[in-house]
């Protein structure tokens, strides 16, 4: 059998950078390469009935977040309610769910910094689907706004004044987002001029804590 020279063997390792059962030396690279990525979970957990509205409205909510987050995905609630009845006439009037795209766009103080559009097929978690974006980095101390647009959509729905929501504890609720809509979505949040008083938690966000 072939001798293989003890030289030949640690110049092999040296210019492969690993020390024969050693390190490289690069140990911040390795630790955060082992790192698991973490599962976002959705800033808004509900429960209980809706009061859903055939109507176009841009809607969402100013929030605030306690540690860093990694944003990922942003979501429009899925409203399907076959017995919904008209709130002025009374009559059926079916909501079959999402059909028509919606635009959901997040903003810091800033102005707008991502955006994303929510279709029928994308995934269905917890009453949202949700539309993948590139990562967006929250921070404390900075107010976000995620608003949907409804222009032309069947419906939005409206948790009215119960307590069968939460939010997770690093998102705390600072305002509410409320205007007609327009065709795209504003370049600045538009606060709440009608000062409607229910918290409508037609949107949503899948994020991680870091």
């Amino acid at each position: 059998m072939r001798q293989i020279s003890p030289f030949v063997v640690l110049l092999t390792c040296a210019v492969a950078l690993a020390g024969c059962g050693g390190s490289s030396g690069d140990s911040s690279t390795s630790a955060t390469s082992a790192t698991p990525a973490c599962t976002p979970q959705a800033a808004i957990t509900l429960g209980g009935p809706f009061d859903g509205a055939a109507n176009g409205r841009a809607l969402g909510f100013s929030f605030q977040v306690s540690v860093p987050m990694e944003l990922s995905a942003l979501g429009a609630f899925e409203v399907v309610d076959p017995n919904h009845r008209d709130s002025i006439t009374l009559m059926p009037d079916p909501i079959p769910g999402i059909t028509t795209p919606i635009e959901v766009g997040l903003y810091d103080s800033m102005g707008l910094v991502a955006s994303g559009t929510v279709q029928a097929t994308d995934p269905l978690i917890d009453g949202y689907r949700y539309v993948t974006i590139p990562s967006v980095m929250l921070q404390p101390g900075e107010t976000y706004t995620i608003l949907g647009n409804f222009h032309g959509s069947e419906a939005f729905f409206a948790w009215q004044n119960t307590p069968d929501f939460t939010y997770r504890p690093s998102v705390t609720f600072t305002a509410m987002q409320s205007v007609p809509s327009s065709p795209t979505l504003p370049a600045m949040p538009p606060g709440n001029p009608q000062s409607w008083s229910d918290q409508y938690l037609d949107v949503n966000f899948l994020a991680c804590e870091l």
